[in-house]
């Protein structure tokens, strides 16, 4: 009987080492593939920002000098801001890029497909932040979100309805210039509505 109670004790404990051998076991291999994870992860972002980087390196060169030269920039104007109408794009290619590779090759910032725009800064220095407007239960505009930044680049932006409110705002900011135009399309006419910078805006819109 002694030896009997001897045995059921020594398998008990046994049981329990191997038990708590395969909870660590298991444990290590959760926190390592976790830990692995975790690097991947980091990585594939450390990745993007440099692809982002080198893309938007290798765009300022493509249009450095070429796209930029077929505006006809007058006084303060800064910036050009073209409204697309659907059907309309053979005409932006022909009259502002040498290529239809070049339009082609557009950075395109997406936060719909009903409406297009397009940016083109006239310095290649200068810095331009598409942020995403929302509004509020009271009926105010305030910036949800940060869609793209680009440096000296051309930009193609897709959009939703801006007629009765902006969807989309450009930050333009190049030395001492700074400001932020809605993208917005006036419901009278059909025409892009620049406000208090339609000084510093050239319209390349074809209406």
């Amino acid at each position: 009987m002694k030896k009997t109670f001897i045995t059921i004790i020594t398998t008990a404990v046994v049981t329990l080492l191997i038990i708590i051998g395969i909870y660590f076991c298991y444990t290590k291999i959760i926190n390592k593939n976790d830990n692995t994870n975790s690097i991947i992860e980091k990585n594939n972002l450390k990745n993007n920002e440099s692809q982002t980087d080198d893309n938007t390196n290798m765009l300022t060169e493509n249009f450095k000098y070429k796209v930029l030269s077929k505006i006809n920039f007058e006084n303060d104007e800064c910036i050009a801001i073209g409204y697309i109408e659907k059907g309309k794009e053979e005409q932006i290619k022909e009259k502002y890029f040498n290529t239809n590779n070049e339009y082609e090759s557009l950075t395109t910032v997406f936060e719909g497909d009903e409406y297009q725009f397009i940016v083109i800064p006239q310095k290649t220095d200068a810095t331009l932040k598409i942020w995403k407007y929302n509004i509020s239960e009271d009926g105010e505009l305030f910036f949800d979100k940060l869609l793209a930044k680009a440096k000296g680049i051309p930009l193609l932006i897709e959009t939703q309805c801006t007629e009765v409110f902006p969807r989309v705002g450009i930050e333009y900011e190049n030395c001492d210039t700074k400001f932020i135009v809605p993208l917005m399309i006036s419901g009278m006419d059909g025409k892009l509505i620049f406000s208090d910078y339609k000084h510093l805006i050239k319209d390349i819109s074809i209406y």
